[in-house]
C-alpha cells in the first residue's frame, strides 16, 4: 500500500504538467515512451535526461529552472522513469545559454572598466564638470557600473554561490540597477528644469541638491525595502524568490512586478522630460538671434545624445523581457542585449573622448607616470566655442546694464 501511494505521489507532477513527454502520461524507457511511441513536443536534435531534485523547479510560467539556467516550456518535457520524476531537456538550449552568459559577463566587465575611467576623469576635473548635472551623471553611471560588476559575477559563477550569498548578490544587483535608473531620471528632470524654467519650481532653487539626493538615493532604497518585506513573506504569491533557483527573481512575473514596472515608469518620465525639453528648445530657435541660436542647437543635440545613451538601450531591455518567448525576435534581443552590456564604452566615448571640453581639461596632466599631450589644450568643438560665446554674450549683456 505504501509503495502504491509513493508511486502515485511521484507521478502527480507528470499528470498535472503542461509539458508531458508521452501521451496519456506514460513513463519512458530508453528515451522512448513505454508504449513505443516517440517523445512528443521536442523538436531539438540533442537532448539530455535529468532527475528531479531540490535544485530543479518549474516556476509559475512553466519555465524549468536548473541552477542559473531558465529553460522555456517548449525546450523540455516531464515524465517518469523507474518511479522517479525526470525531465528531458534540449541540450542546445543549455549550451547556448551558458555561452551567452559568459559573453555578457565579459562585455559587462569591459563596460565597468570604461565607466570607472570616466568617473576618474570627471573627479579629476571636478571644478569644471561636477555641477548638479555632472554629479547626476556620475551617480547614474556609478550605479550602472556596480550593477554590471555584480551581474558579471553572477553569470561567471553559476551555482557557485551558497544561498545566503546568492540572495545578497541579488539585492545588490536590484538596488544598483534602480539607483542608476533613478539618477537617470534626476538628470533628465534637471535638464528639463534648467531649460524649460518652470516658474512654480523657482522657489526651490537653493534646495535642489538635497532634493536630487533624496529622490536618487531614497527611491531605490524604498523599493528595496518593499522587496525585502515581500521576500520575507514565504506564503505570498508575489514572493520574489531570490536564491531559490538563481541569484535573481524566480519568475518573469515577479521580475516585472518589482523591477521592470518601476523601470518602465522612470523611462516614461524621461521621455516626457526630454520631449518637453526638445519642444521648448525648438520653439526658442525661432525667437533668438543667430549667435544664441547656435548655443540652443548644441543643447538640443546634447539632449538627444543623453537620451540615446541612457534611455534607448533600457527600452530595448524592457521589450526583450516582454517578448522573450517570441522565437523570430530572439536574434534581435541577443543583439540589443549585447549593445546594452556595452553601454560603458558608449558612455566613455560620449562623455570623455568626444567631449573636447574634457580633453582640454586633461591637457598636460599626468596619470600613472604618463603625461598627456599639451596640444590637447587647443582642442575645440562646437561645445567649447558655443559655451565661450554664450559666456561672452552674457558678460556683454551685464556690462550694458
Amino acid at each position: 500500500m505504501i509503495k502504491i501511494l509513493l508511486q502515485i505521489a511521484l507521478l502527480i507532477p507528470t499528470c498535472f504538467s503542461s509539458n508531458p513527454c508521452c501521451r496519456n502520461n506514460n513513463a519512458i524507457s530508453e528515451r522512448r515512451c513505454i508504449d513505443g511511441s516517440p517523445l512528443q513536443g521536442l523538436s531539438c536534435p540533442q537532448k539530455y535526461l535529468i532527475e528531479k531534485d531540490s535544485d530543479i523547479e518549474v516556476d509559475s510560467d512553466d519555465h524549468l529552472n536548473i541552477a542559473s539556467s531558465r529553460i522555456s516550456p517548449n525546450k523540455y518535457c516531464v515524465s517518469s522513469k523507474n518511479d522517479t520524476v525526470v525531465y528531458i531537456v534540449c541540450f542546445n538550449e543549455e549550451s547556448t545559454g551558458n555561452t551567452i552568459y559568459i559573453v555578457h559577463a565579459v562585455l559587462e566587465l569591459i563596460s565597468v572598466f570604461f565607466i570607472v575611467i570616466t568617473i576618474f576623469v570627471y573627479l579629476q576635473l571636478r571644478d569644471d564638470l561636477l555641477d548638479l548635472q555632472g554629479k547626476s551623471i556620475l551617480h547614474s553611471i556609478a550605479g550602472l557600473a556596480l550593477s554590471f560588476l555584480t551581474l558579471a559575477v553572477n553569470q561567471l559563477l553559476p551555482g557557485g554561490l551558497e544561498r545566503p550569498y546568492c540572495i545578497v548578490l541579488a539585492y545588490i544587483i536590484y538596488f544598483s540597477m534602480l539607483y542608476s535608473f533613478f539618477w537617470l531620471n534626476v538628470l533628465s528632470f534637471h535638464i528639463w528644469r534648467v531649460i524649460v524654467k518652470p516658474r512654480f519650481l523657482q522657489i526651490l532653487t537653493p534646495y535642489w541638491h538635497y532634493i536630487y539626493c533624496g529622490f536618487g538615493c531614497g527611491g531605490p532604497t524604498f523599493l528595496t525595502i518593499i522587496l525585502s518585506i515581500a521576500q520575507s513573506m514565504n506564503e505570498s504569491d508575489s514572493h520574489p524568490g531570490f536564491g531559490e533557483t538563481k541569484c535573481w527573481f524566480k519568475s518573469t512575473k515577479t521580475q516585472f512586478l518589482y523591477f521592470y514596472t518601476p523601470m518602465a515608469v522612470l523611462l516614461c518620465l524621461n521621455l516626457l522630460y526630454y520631449g518637453s525639453t526638445i519642444a521648448t528648445l525648438w520653439r526658442s530657435l525661432k525667437t533668438v538671434d543667430e549667435k544664441k541660436d547656435k548655443v540652443l542647437k548644441y543643447r538640443l543635440l546634447l539632449c538627444v545624445k543623453l537620451f540615446f545613451i541612457m534611455g534607448i538601450s533600457w527600452i530595448f531591455e524592457l521589450l526583450s523581457a516582454a517578448f522573450q518567448e517570441s522565437n523570430p525576435l530572439q536574434v534581435i534581443w541577443h543583439v540589443t542585449d549585447v549593445l546594452n552590456t556595452l553601454q560603458g564604452i558608449l558612455i566613455f566615448l560620449i562623455l570623455v573622448v568626444f567631449r573636447k571640453r574634457v580633453v582640454r581639461g586633461l591637457a598636460d596632466r599626468s596619470f600613472c607616470g604618463i603625461r598627456l599631450p599639451g596640444r590637447w589644450r587647443g582642442a575645440a568643438d562646437d561645445e567649447c566655442g558655443e559655451i565661450e560665446e554664450e559666456l561672452n554674450l552674457s558678460e556683454t549683456h551685464v556690462q550694458k546694464n
